[in-house]
């Protein structure tokens, strides 16, 4: 699986994360469109919206599938949320809304997706159809499916010209912030997690966006038995280069009924089930709610004294858990959602930072129909740590310099001073390469010169994940990582990088449990 590429461990490279987690994996897309992109997605994860074909339409290629160990999920998905405006919608104008041509709309296909979540969420009548169109100065939105669900909601968007072609332009530069969902009493819910640009084959190379999948969940809250979607749309996107807009007026409103999913969504109460890791982590098993359109399992972590202490006080929210579902026969089912696998998870703090509540929104977990078990493989966390390693940097030149601890092996292959635009002013980049055991997302490292002077160190490029975090140089460079010695303008006859925090990985984890069928009671 490959990671994203990073300045800072917080901070993804547009162009790798696009590439990762849009869908468009299989296909090159010219500058111009990912900068469009990658300008209204810069804060919102990408959910890749299927595993497999869509009648003509390309979308995420098939769910990787990874051996228990490396089934994951951390903070980073819980971090990724979409800030929405904060208002009430006034009584909607002319333009009217109207009924769309039924031969011109472009649906969801569950059938033909290996989603099995919405595959049951058709059968069982919650994909509604409002037929919504509103048309001014010549261009027309249209909202032609909505999946009414209380797990995740999905939005069929579209946006054609006055010749009835989909415009690429304002379709991958929609203002989602003029999209608002809101309950019966007119409170503004349910979160932004997913935009997937769906898009035809015209031809090698050569892709069109058709329409956009917009996938909201509720977190933490009931949507009811209505939803309201708002949109107080207008302005369009007609140019990104020179940022020409068009005004004009394309709001509508539509209420969503939720009362078939409400009335088939299945909650089971878990919190008979709790466990302790060996490190002294505690998970607390809360409930599992099952929906025609998804799943949601919910839990939460206690960090005990101990293993408290050895965690930086500002790092103990980038905690990761590591677990899977298989069924009887030791194989992995479901969907274990985060921004890599195709969905999300949220994670809040309760009381204090040492414990955190988790919710997991799987859009596949078939539990009520077969035996399943909820499998703790371990977790990662940053610790403190002092692991160091000195050379003479001059000596690079002949062989790497090796740095070794807890399993880790990172070689510093060259040093040379240099700057980028992205990173002004001169500095020393030191390309690594090794395999880790531990994480390496939120390591944090310094180094030192032989003056004593410290210097912050930045790490810049991507690594692949397996057993082992394996990064370095390949045949296309995909995979070059550098340590960015940040200010350092001259290189010292000696160098000491220390590793001041490690992301531990505590992979020693032994539990596991049947996840109930017969305690499952509808609402």
């Amino acid at each position: 699986m490959k990671k994203s590429d990073y300045r800072t461990h917080d901070n993804v490279a547009d162009e790798e994360m696009l590439m990762s987690l849009s869908g468009y994996d299989d296909h090159q897309m010219d500058e111009d469109f990912t900068g469009r992109v990658m300008e209204q997605i810069r804060q919102t994860e990408i959910l890749p919206a299927s595993n497999g074909s869509m009648a003509g339409y390309t979308s995420n290629p098939g769910r990787r599938r990874f051996r228990r160990n490396v089934l994951w999920a951390g903070l980073g998905t819980a971090a990724i949320a979409l800030a929405v405006l904060l208002f009430l919608l006034p009584a909607l104008s002319a333009p009217q809304q109207i009924q769309s041509a039924k031969s011109q709309r472009l649906l969801i296909i569950p059938s033909e997706w290996s989603d099995h979540h919405l595959q049951e969420a058709k059968k069982a009548g919650v994909v509604k159809l409002p037929d919504i169109e509103v048309t001014d100065q010549g261009y027309t939105l249209t909202l032609q499916e909505v999946v009414a669900d209380p797990n995740r909601m999905i939005l069929n968007l579209r946006i054609t010209d006055a010749k009835g072609q989909p415009d690429e332009e304002m379709m991958s530069m929609f203002d989602i912030t003029q999209l608002q969902l809101r309950n019966e009493e007119g409170l503004e819910i349910g979160d932004l997690q997913g935009i997937n640009h769906m898009s035809t084959k015209l031809g090698p190379d050569k892709f069109r966006i058709e329409y956009l999948l917009l996938t909201y969940y509720f977190k933490g809250e009931q949507p009811g038995d209505t939803v309201f979607i708002e949109g107080k749309v207008h302005e369009l996107m007609l140019n990104y280069k020179t940022n020409d807009r068009i005004s004009g007026n394309w709001s509508f409103s539509y209420a969503a009924d939720m009362t078939t999913a409400n009335a088939l969504t299945v909650n089971t109460d878990l919190s008979k089930y709790s466990y302790t890791t060996p490190q002294g982590l505690e998970i607390l098993m809360k409930g599992i709610t099952h929906s025609p359109a998804g799943a949601k399992i919910e839990f939460s972590t206690l960090l005990k004294d101990e293993l408290a202490s050895q965690v930086p006080e500002n790092r103990r929210v980038n905690l990761g858990v590591r677990y899977h579902f298989e069924n009887a026969k030791g194989q992995i089912v479901g969907s274990l959602i985060n921004s890599k696998y195709g969905g999300m998870s949220e994670m809040y703090r309760v009381g204090h930072d040492l414990q955190l509540n988790w919710s997991y929104y799987l859009t596949e977990l078939p539990y009520l129909s077969e035996p399943i078990y909820f499998v703790l493989d371990g977790f990662s966390i940053p610790v403190e740590s002092d692991d160091s390693l000195t050379f003479n940097p001059a000596l690079l030149k002949t062989k790497p310099a090796v740095f070794a601890a807890e399993g880790d092996i990172l070689n510093v292959n060259n040093i040379k001073i240099t700057e980028t635009q992205t990173l002004p002013g001169l500095s020393a980049w030191m390309a690594v390469s090794g395999k880790f055991s531990n994480e390496f997302d939120m390591d944090k490292w310094m180094a030192r010169d032989g003056n004593g002077t410290e210097y912050d160190v930045i790490r810049w490029g991507s690594y692949r994940e397996g057993d082992l975090v394996t990064f370095g140089q390949s045949s296309g460079n995909s995979d070059l990582v550098y340590l960015i010695v940040d200010g350092m303008k001259s290189i010292p006859k000696e160098l000491t990088l220390i590793r001041t925090v490690t992301d531990k990985l505590f992979n020693d984890a032994d539990w596991s449990f049947e996840l109930p069928r017969s305690a499952a009671t509808s609402q």
